[in-house]
């Protein structure tokens, strides 16, 4: 988009088909000029706003559309599920987690990277189950185990605890 002979004007461009879709930016006089927008639908929405003070050309744009290549489907770790996916567009991120019981290795977002092939940033992450270490341990140590508490009863001739 190119402005020409801005005073007091504002331009909202959003992305998609109306001004409730995702806002792409709000210019106003030179801020836009040289600027390109990529949108990830196959419609934009303007909703120019002038002080009419002069009849003078305001913007040209320059509009030109190619087919959206995506990043392939990354998967959903085994154990685990996406907890967010904006799409597999350039610059879109998916998030994953574990299920309960198990723990995410790798990285918890992708992003799909922009250039002539898609790609993510970084492998699919992998859910691992948690394991609970068991340590040996011998009774005859523990009855050799006085809490503080114990030792209090044992100070006052109460009778000790043995585990």
């Amino acid at each position: 988009m190119l402005y020409q002979n801005f005073k007091k004007q504002l331009i909202f461009v959003y992305d998609g088909n109306n001004n409730s879709a995702r806002l792409l930016g709000v210019f106003s006089h030179s801020e836009m000029m040289g600027v390109t927008l990529n949108s990830t639908s196959s419609s934009l929405w303007l909703d120019f706003i002038t002080d009419a003070e002069n009849t003078s050309k305001g913007f040209e744009l320059q509009f030109s559309s190619f087919e959206l290549i995506k990043c392939e489907d990354p998967g959903t770790p085994k154990f685990g599920y996406k907890v967010h996916d904006e799409g597999h567009f350039a610059g879109s991120s998916v998030s994953f987690s574990c299920d309960p019981g198990y723990s995410l290795r790798g990285s918890e977002e992708l992003l799909c990277l922009s250039g002539e092939r898609r790609t993510w940033d970084r492998p699919l992450p992998t859910c691992v189950a948690i394991m609970a270490r068991l340590y040996p341990f011998s009774t005859s140590s523990l009855s050799h185990l006085i809490t503080p508490m114990q030792q209090r009863s044992q100070a006052d001739g109460l009778p000790l605890l043995h585990i």
